[in-house]
């Protein structure tokens, strides 16, 4: 555990190291992304690795799928499949821009409570 109670330091089987979120912080720590579904084995990498951090994904996340279908359909349908084989709550959406998405990151902050602490990395 860190001296301030908030993170500790894990070891992963490959020998690399980890900070994860304590049971003072992670509480707080609420999740927004944006991705492009088309791209699954990075969604999955990118999911992962938060949650190994120790953001609780499936209470306290906020995730878009952008999917455009087309060519782009089975890993979309992978993307999906391995996010609700988390339980990851997630919504779809076939359009994308910056404004949409500062709109969607807005209201969700917004919906946060006053403590809250967002974590919004890019994705998309």
């Amino acid at each position: 555990m860190g001296a301030d109670g908030r993170s500790t330091c894990v070891r992963r089987a490959d020998g690399t190291y980890v900070h994860r979120l304590g049971a003072e912080l992670a509480p707080r720590i609420f999740f927004f992304a944006f991705l492009a579904s088309w791209q699954d084995a990075m969604v999955e990498h990118f999911v992962s690795h938060y949650a190994s951090l120790g953001i609780d994904l499936v209470a306290r996340s906020n995730l878009t799928l952008h999917a455009i279908g087309g060519e782009n359909a089975a890993a979309e349908r992978r993307c999906a499949r391995f996010l609700r084989a988390q339980g990851i709550p997630f919504a779809r959406t076939a359009s994308y821009s910056s404004a949409a998405k500062a709109q969607l990151a807005n209201a969700y902050i917004r919906s946060l409570p006053p403590d809250a602490l967002l974590m919004y990395p890019d994705l998309d």
